[in-house]
């Protein structure tokens, strides 16, 4: 089973020791902000364990905003990406349109609510950048603004790719889904936690860059070996399939080929880890921006030992999870269509009955009653 594989992996696993306080607190939020409205859907949210990660990527929290913070974001995330995982046949019209709305958000999360009835995705949002930008300076709000927006214009990349059809190279794949991916604002966030701010030219210098796009692609590869039999069940493009595709490798044989490029990742990641002080030294940071750095190296280091073991355990990448998929199917967290207001679809009903149906008839629709 491609989750029971094993990886190079140097760093030791550890979690945040108070998950279960944090989880209920994580789960009331998730429900506040409308992404459980069936009992089957919040049956789903806990199956899947994906807020959970946040808790591998932050194993020390000072507080239990910080924590938090790291579980609603991971909790969004995964509803987000499976906004986009439609029944085939079907465009995700909604997920898009939520995308073109958080870029038009990002300078004022506050107005996300102002002149329209906001969907879940749009509301939880804005709650999670609010609570990011909180005492960060105005060049950091600036430099995870531009983050966010990648992000989601990767997620738009995505979709279209989907739609038209593009046969993608693996380097083409690995450009598109370093932004889609989502580490890269997880980054930021950690930044958020101690407001410990990266001076700018360590963080833009090569070394660094270098780090984070080791780590990202790293992410990549464990979650596409990991959750391979989600992806096939679905139909879905993977690395490990676009692979054995173009390359006429067997299916074994494509997953080594990704285990084997993710440990020379984590091996070169490993070396220039070991040039951070003299970056310091050569950049004459001071102590306060010094620290920072290593807090940053830290936190990439939490990102690839968190994701590597939490992909080997969660419910998510499991044949369980596999076994309810199908390409005519929605998506794990996709039960209900989150990309509407709530109250558009009635809560309860099955996502399939609906999603066929145009998003802006369904919003008409829905203004009418």
């Amino acid at each position: 089973m491609p989750q029971d594989i094993e990886f190079f992996m140097p760093y030791s696993e550890k979690t945040a020791s108070d998950l279960s306080a944090a989880m209920e607190r994580h789960l009331r939020w998730a429900k506040d902000m409308g992404f459980m409205p069936s009992e089957a859907a919040a049956d789903r949210y806990r199956f899947c364990q994906h807020a959970e990660v946040g808790a591998w990527f932050c194993p020390e929290p000072r507080h239990n905003r910080e924590l938090d913070l790291q579980l609603d974001v991971n909790g969004w995330y995964f509803m987000l990406d499976d906004a986009f995982d439609v029944p085939a046949g079907q465009t995700a019209d909604g997920a898009v349109a939520v995308c073109q709305r958080l870029i038009e958000l990002l300078p004022n999360p506050s107005a996300a609510d102002a002149g329209q009835v906001a969907s879940p995705l749009v509301t939880a949002f804005a709650d999670i950048w609010q609570r990011e930008r909180e005492g960060m300076s105005e060049f950091w709000k600036q430099r995870a603004s531009c983050t966010w927006t990648g992000y989601l214009a990767g997620n738009l990349a995505e979709e279209a790719n989907r739609r038209a059809g593009a046969a993608l190279t693996p380097v083409e794949y690995m450009r598109v889904r370093r932004r889609s991916v989502g580490v890269l604002p997880a980054y930021d966030m950690r930044e958020c936690i101690g407001r410990s701010e990266v001076p700018a030219l360590a963080w833009y210098g090569s070394h660094m860059a270098a780090m984070r796009r080791l780590s990202v692609e790293h992410v990549i590869m464990v979650n596409d070996v990991c959750s391979l039999e989600k992806d096939e069940a679905r139909h879905e493009t993977n690395l490990v399939t676009l692979l054995a595709s173009q390359r006429g490798l067997s299916r074994d044989a494509a997953i080594s080929h990704v285990v084997g490029s993710a440990d020379d990742h984590m091996r070169r990641f490993q070396e220039l880890e070991s040039g951070i002080s003299r970056v310091c030294d050569r950049l004459a940071l001071t102590d306060i921006g010094r620290a920072a750095v290593h807090s940053h190296v830290a936190s990439m280091r939490d990102m690839v030992s968190g994701n590597y073991h939490w992909s080997r355990t969660c419910g998510r990448y499991s044949r369980k999870a596999a076994a309810l998929l199908g390409p005519g199917r929605p998506s794990l967290l996709g039960l209900h269509d989150l990309t509407l207001p709530v109250g558009v679809m009635p809560p309860g009903e099955d996502f399939e009955r609906h999603s066929a149906e145009p998003v802006q008839a369904r919003l008409a629709s829905a203004a009418g009653k």
